[in-house]
């Protein structure tokens, strides 16, 4: 989760090209990585049913960005052209530690 917040704040600083990009695949890898583990978890769970286990798992992945895109999107219309967003991305991912 770490990771994924210093991939956040690497796209959210002003920095040349080559380091937004890592900042932009630090932040994919730390995002797709945990769903194989919360995949396991749910088969394991739903022992009776694990196909509908790994459905839901993915819905809630695409609630979350079916809610969140636009919510960023309009950040770009804010001073800063989007950093708030990505600062928002930043800090709501690092607090899923506590």
């Amino acid at each position: 989760m770490v990771a994924g917040a210093g991939g956040t704040v690497l796209l959210l600083l002003d920095i040349p090209l080559p380091a937004r990009i890592a900042g932009a695949s630090l932040l994919g890898l730390a995002a797709g990585i945990p769903f194989a583990a919360a995949f396991a978890g749910a088969q394991m769970i739903r022992r009776d049913g694990p196909g509908a286990a790994i459905g839901f798992i993915n819905s809630c992945a695409t609630l979350l960005i079916a809610l969140g895109t636009p919510l960023v999107g309009v950040t770009f219309s804010m001073a800063g052209h989007g950093r708030a967003g990505f600062a928002a991305i930043a800090v709501l991912g690092d607090s899923r530690l506590s």
